[in-house]
Protein backbone atom coordinates (compact mmCIF):
# COMPACT_ATOMS: atom_id res chain seq x y z
CA UNK A 1 0.00 0.00 0.00
CA UNK A 2 1.28 3.65 -0.85
CA UNK A 3 0.06 6.46 0.25
CA UNK A 4 -0.02 9.28 -2.45
CA UNK A 5 1.42 12.50 -0.95
CA UNK A 6 0.17 15.66 -3.80
CA UNK A 7 0.40 19.16 -3.68
CA UNK A 8 0.70 21.10 -0.24
CA UNK A 9 -3.11 22.29 0.00
CA UNK A 10 -4.02 18.45 0.17
CA UNK A 11 -1.63 17.92 3.15
CA UNK A 12 -4.51 18.71 5.40
CA UNK A 13 -3.30 22.29 6.28
CA UNK A 14 -7.27 23.01 6.97
CA UNK A 15 -8.27 20.29 9.55
CA UNK A 16 -4.69 20.92 11.43
CA UNK A 17 -5.52 24.44 11.73
CA UNK A 18 -9.12 23.91 13.04
CA UNK A 19 -7.55 21.32 15.28
CA UNK A 20 -4.98 24.03 16.94
CA UNK A 21 -7.88 26.12 17.66
CA UNK A 22 -9.72 23.38 19.31
CA UNK A 23 -11.83 21.63 17.27
CA UNK A 24 -13.21 17.93 17.21
CA UNK A 25 -12.38 15.11 14.31
CA UNK A 26 -13.34 11.80 13.72
CA UNK A 27 -12.38 9.25 15.73
CA UNK A 28 -12.11 6.68 13.32
CA UNK A 29 -10.45 7.44 9.69
CA UNK A 30 -11.91 7.16 6.32
CA UNK A 31 -9.88 5.98 3.76
CA UNK A 32 -9.80 5.41 -0.22
CA UNK A 33 -7.80 2.41 -1.67
CA UNK A 34 -7.24 1.85 -5.43
CA UNK A 35 -6.66 -1.43 -6.33
CA UNK A 36 -4.26 -0.62 -8.88
CA UNK A 37 -0.56 -0.57 -6.97
CA UNK A 38 2.14 -2.68 -8.89
CA UNK A 39 4.10 -4.57 -6.85
CA UNK A 40 7.21 -5.96 -8.01
CA UNK A 41 7.51 -10.29 -8.08
CA UNK A 42 8.66 -11.31 -4.60
CA UNK A 43 8.20 -8.13 -2.93
CA UNK A 44 6.25 -8.25 1.08
CA UNK A 45 3.92 -6.19 1.63
CA UNK A 46 5.47 -4.73 4.43
CA UNK A 47 8.42 -3.43 2.46
CA UNK A 48 5.55 -1.46 0.38
CA UNK A 49 4.75 1.61 2.80
CA UNK A 50 5.80 4.55 1.15
CA UNK A 51 4.88 7.74 -0.33
CA UNK A 52 4.40 8.99 -3.73
CA UNK A 53 4.50 12.52 -4.92
CA UNK A 54 2.68 11.16 -8.34
CA UNK A 55 0.89 8.04 -9.85
CA UNK A 56 4.12 5.96 -10.24
CA UNK A 57 3.68 2.65 -11.07
CA UNK A 58 -0.17 2.42 -10.85
CA UNK A 59 -1.53 0.31 -13.50
CA UNK A 60 -4.92 2.14 -15.17
CA UNK A 61 -6.52 -1.96 -16.26
CA UNK A 62 -5.62 -3.30 -12.60
CA UNK A 63 -9.67 -1.95 -12.00
CA UNK A 64 -10.75 -4.17 -14.59
CA UNK A 65 -12.49 -7.15 -13.94
CA UNK A 66 -9.30 -9.69 -15.36
CA UNK A 67 -8.89 -12.69 -13.69
CA UNK A 68 -7.44 -12.34 -10.29
CA UNK A 69 -5.59 -14.92 -8.45
CA UNK A 70 -4.01 -15.19 -4.57
CA UNK A 71 -0.29 -16.00 -4.11
CA UNK A 72 -0.94 -20.18 -4.15
CA UNK A 73 -2.09 -19.18 -7.60
CA UNK A 74 -6.25 -19.96 -6.64
CA UNK A 75 -9.10 -17.36 -7.61
CA UNK A 76 -10.21 -15.65 -4.48
CA UNK A 77 -12.83 -13.50 -5.23
CA UNK A 78 -15.61 -12.21 -7.67
CA UNK A 79 -13.45 -9.23 -9.65
CA UNK A 80 -16.36 -7.35 -10.58
CA UNK A 81 -16.77 -5.41 -7.80
CA UNK A 82 -15.72 -1.32 -6.18
CA UNK A 83 -11.76 -0.50 -6.19
CA UNK A 84 -11.67 -1.35 -2.20
CA UNK A 85 -13.58 -4.70 -1.98
CA UNK A 86 -11.20 -7.02 -4.48
CA UNK A 87 -8.43 -5.44 -1.60
CA UNK A 88 -10.17 -6.10 1.19
CA UNK A 89 -10.50 -9.89 0.09
CA UNK A 90 -6.71 -10.19 -0.96
CA UNK A 91 -6.17 -8.77 2.89
CA UNK A 92 -7.38 -12.50 4.12
CA UNK A 93 -5.19 -14.15 1.81
CA UNK A 94 -1.18 -14.69 2.13
CA UNK A 95 0.90 -12.01 1.87
CA UNK A 96 -2.17 -10.04 1.30
CA UNK A 97 -1.13 -9.69 -2.49
CA UNK A 98 -2.50 -11.11 -5.74
CA UNK A 99 -2.09 -11.40 -9.36
CA UNK A 100 -3.91 -10.56 -12.52
CA UNK A 101 -3.97 -12.18 -15.35
CA UNK A 102 -4.72 -11.24 -18.72
CA UNK A 103 -4.20 -11.70 -22.29
CA UNK A 104 -3.28 -10.21 -25.45
CA UNK A 105 -6.81 -9.17 -26.96
CA UNK A 106 -7.39 -7.66 -23.62
CA UNK A 107 -7.74 -3.83 -25.26
CA UNK A 108 -10.57 -5.17 -27.12
CA UNK A 109 -12.55 -5.92 -23.86
CA UNK A 110 -12.22 -2.45 -21.61
CA UNK A 111 -15.06 -0.78 -23.18
CA UNK A 112 -17.07 -3.78 -23.15
CA UNK A 113 -16.59 -4.60 -19.68
CA UNK A 114 -18.21 -0.89 -18.81
CA UNK A 115 -16.18 0.14 -16.02
CA UNK A 116 -17.31 2.66 -13.32
CA UNK A 117 -15.97 6.17 -11.85
CA UNK A 118 -12.25 6.49 -12.10
CA UNK A 119 -11.06 3.29 -13.78
CA UNK A 120 -13.83 3.94 -16.54
CA UNK A 121 -12.88 3.55 -20.18
CA UNK A 122 -12.67 7.07 -21.98
CA UNK A 123 -11.13 8.64 -18.31
CA UNK A 124 -10.59 12.71 -20.02
CA UNK A 125 -6.94 13.80 -19.60
CA UNK A 126 -5.90 9.90 -18.95
CA UNK A 127 -6.99 6.60 -20.72
CA UNK A 128 -9.42 8.67 -23.42
CA UNK A 129 -9.02 5.16 -25.56
CA UNK A 130 -7.65 1.58 -25.99
CA UNK A 131 -4.06 2.90 -26.97
CA UNK A 132 -3.95 4.77 -24.19
CA UNK A 133 -4.33 1.59 -21.94
CA UNK A 134 -2.12 0.04 -23.84
CA UNK A 135 0.55 2.57 -23.70
CA UNK A 136 0.38 2.15 -19.77
CA UNK A 137 0.58 -0.96 -19.51
CA UNK A 138 3.42 -1.55 -21.61
CA UNK A 139 5.61 1.12 -20.26
CA UNK A 140 4.59 -1.22 -16.69
CA UNK A 141 6.11 -3.93 -18.72
CA UNK A 142 9.52 -1.86 -19.74
CA UNK A 143 9.25 -1.20 -16.07
CA UNK A 144 9.08 -4.92 -15.02
CA UNK A 145 6.16 -4.59 -13.24
CA UNK A 146 4.26 -6.11 -16.09
CA UNK A 147 5.37 -9.66 -17.49
CA UNK A 148 4.65 -11.60 -20.83
CA UNK A 149 4.80 -15.06 -21.70
CA UNK A 150 3.73 -16.75 -24.74
CA UNK A 151 2.88 -20.12 -22.41
CA UNK A 152 1.00 -20.48 -18.67
CA UNK A 153 4.07 -22.14 -17.25
CA UNK A 154 6.58 -19.34 -18.32
CA UNK A 155 4.01 -16.80 -17.03
CA UNK A 156 3.26 -18.64 -13.80
CA UNK A 157 7.47 -18.81 -13.09
CA UNK A 158 7.91 -15.09 -13.72
CA UNK A 159 4.77 -14.52 -10.89
CA UNK A 160 6.42 -16.92 -8.55
CA UNK A 161 2.94 -18.72 -8.97
CA UNK A 162 2.47 -22.92 -8.79
CA UNK A 163 1.93 -23.48 -12.16
CA UNK A 164 -0.65 -26.13 -11.90
CA UNK A 165 -3.65 -23.78 -9.74
CA UNK A 166 -2.56 -21.06 -11.98
CA UNK A 167 -3.42 -23.12 -15.17
CA UNK A 168 -6.72 -24.57 -13.66
CA UNK A 169 -7.66 -20.46 -12.56
CA UNK A 170 -7.73 -19.75 -16.23
CA UNK A 171 -9.28 -23.25 -17.36
CA UNK A 172 -12.18 -22.28 -14.86
CA UNK A 173 -12.45 -18.45 -16.41
CA UNK A 174 -12.60 -19.68 -19.77
CA UNK A 175 -14.93 -22.33 -19.41
CA UNK A 176 -16.65 -19.56 -17.54
CA UNK A 177 -17.01 -17.56 -20.94
CA UNK A 178 -18.53 -20.77 -22.43
CA UNK A 179 -20.76 -21.17 -19.95
CA UNK A 180 -21.93 -17.80 -19.87
CA UNK A 181 -21.75 -18.03 -16.02
CA UNK A 182 -19.38 -17.83 -12.86
CA UNK A 183 -20.38 -20.70 -10.95
CA UNK A 184 -17.28 -19.91 -8.22
CA UNK A 185 -18.13 -16.18 -7.23
CA UNK A 186 -21.13 -15.07 -9.27
CA UNK A 187 -19.39 -12.61 -12.24
CA UNK A 188 -21.47 -10.82 -14.80
CA UNK A 189 -21.25 -12.86 -17.85
CA UNK A 190 -20.21 -9.95 -19.64
CA UNK A 191 -17.29 -8.74 -17.69
CA UNK A 192 -15.85 -12.55 -18.16
CA UNK A 193 -13.08 -12.44 -20.10
CA UNK A 194 -10.89 -15.48 -22.04
CA UNK A 195 -7.61 -15.80 -21.57
CA UNK A 196 -6.06 -17.56 -24.67
CA UNK A 197 -4.34 -15.26 -26.64
CA UNK A 198 -0.61 -14.95 -26.06
CA UNK A 199 1.50 -13.45 -25.11
CA UNK A 200 -0.37 -13.87 -21.46
CA UNK A 201 0.13 -11.08 -19.14
CA UNK A 202 0.18 -11.00 -15.35
CA UNK A 203 1.46 -8.78 -12.38
CA UNK A 204 1.33 -8.33 -8.77
CA UNK A 205 -1.28 -5.97 -7.51
CA UNK A 206 -2.05 -4.58 -3.67
CA UNK A 207 -4.00 -1.50 -2.43
CA UNK A 208 -3.08 2.19 -2.90
CA UNK A 209 -4.05 5.03 -0.72
CA UNK A 210 -5.60 7.64 -3.00
CA UNK A 211 -6.42 10.18 -0.14
CA UNK A 212 -8.58 10.03 3.46
CA UNK A 213 -12.16 11.14 3.88
CA UNK A 214 -12.72 11.83 7.41
CA UNK A 215 -12.50 14.63 8.75
CA UNK A 216 -13.74 17.74 10.96
CA UNK A 217 -16.97 17.64 13.00
CA UNK A 218 -19.56 20.40 12.27
CA UNK A 219 -23.41 20.91 12.57
CA UNK A 220 -26.27 21.79 10.51
CA UNK A 221 -24.66 25.05 10.09
CA UNK A 222 -21.52 23.89 8.70
CA UNK A 223 -19.62 25.55 11.87
CA UNK A 224 -16.94 23.44 13.82
CA UNK A 225 -17.68 21.84 17.04
CA UNK A 226 -15.51 21.61 20.17
CA UNK A 227 -14.90 18.83 22.08
CA UNK A 228 -18.20 19.65 24.27
CA UNK A 229 -19.63 19.62 20.59
CA UNK A 230 -20.37 23.12 20.89
CA UNK A 231 -19.86 25.48 17.61
CA UNK A 232 -16.56 27.42 17.63
CA UNK A 233 -17.45 30.98 17.04
CA UNK A 234 -16.81 31.67 13.21
CA UNK A 235 -15.38 28.83 12.31
CA UNK A 236 -16.84 26.91 9.20
CA UNK A 237 -16.06 23.99 7.38
CA UNK A 238 -17.20 22.41 4.31
CA UNK A 239 -16.13 19.53 1.06
CA UNK A 240 -13.06 17.49 2.13
CA UNK A 241 -12.52 19.12 5.44
CA UNK A 242 -15.38 17.53 6.72
CA UNK A 243 -16.51 14.02 8.17
CA UNK A 244 -18.87 12.65 10.00
CA UNK A 245 -20.39 11.06 6.68
CA UNK A 246 -17.94 7.95 5.82
CA UNK A 247 -16.65 5.37 8.15
CA UNK A 248 -13.95 3.15 7.80
CA UNK A 249 -13.95 3.48 3.83
CA UNK A 250 -15.16 5.36 1.03
CA UNK A 251 -18.60 3.46 -0.15
CA UNK A 252 -17.66 3.61 -4.00
CA UNK A 253 -20.40 1.78 -5.25
CA UNK A 254 -21.89 5.13 -5.95
CA UNK A 255 -18.76 6.81 -8.06
CA UNK A 256 -17.89 10.39 -7.48
CA UNK A 257 -19.96 10.11 -4.19
CA UNK A 258 -17.87 12.26 -2.33
CA UNK A 259 -18.06 14.70 -4.87
CA UNK A 260 -21.36 16.43 -3.73
CA UNK A 261 -19.81 17.61 -0.40
CA UNK A 262 -17.84 20.20 -2.16
CA UNK A 263 -20.65 21.10 -4.57
CA UNK A 264 -23.37 21.73 -2.13
CA UNK A 265 -21.64 22.42 1.51
CA UNK A 266 -19.04 24.74 0.03
CA UNK A 267 -21.55 27.59 -0.82
CA UNK A 268 -23.91 26.70 2.11
CA UNK A 269 -20.56 27.31 4.52
CA UNK A 270 -19.69 30.67 2.85
CA UNK A 271 -22.89 32.18 2.90
CA UNK A 272 -23.27 30.76 6.92
CA UNK A 273 -20.18 32.70 6.88
CA UNK A 274 -21.05 36.17 5.30
CA UNK A 275 -23.96 36.08 7.42
CA UNK A 276 -21.98 36.25 10.28
CA UNK A 277 -19.81 39.33 8.85
CA UNK A 278 -23.05 40.75 8.13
Amino acid sequence: MEPAVFEEERLGAGITSALNVGAIRDEEPAETIFDSGLVPVGKKTEDMYYQTATYDHWLWIGSYPFLKVNLRGERFANESVPYQFIVNAAAKEPGYLYAMIWDDNYAEALEKVHMLGCGRYGFPGYMKDKEAFIADTEQHVKDGLVVKADTLEELAEKLNLPADKLKEAVDNNNQAVIDHQDKEFGKEAYRITPIKKKPYYGCVLGGRILCTFDGLRINTKMEVLDEKHDPIPGLYAAGNDVGGFFWGSYNDRVPGFQVWQPATRTPLAVWRGNLLLD
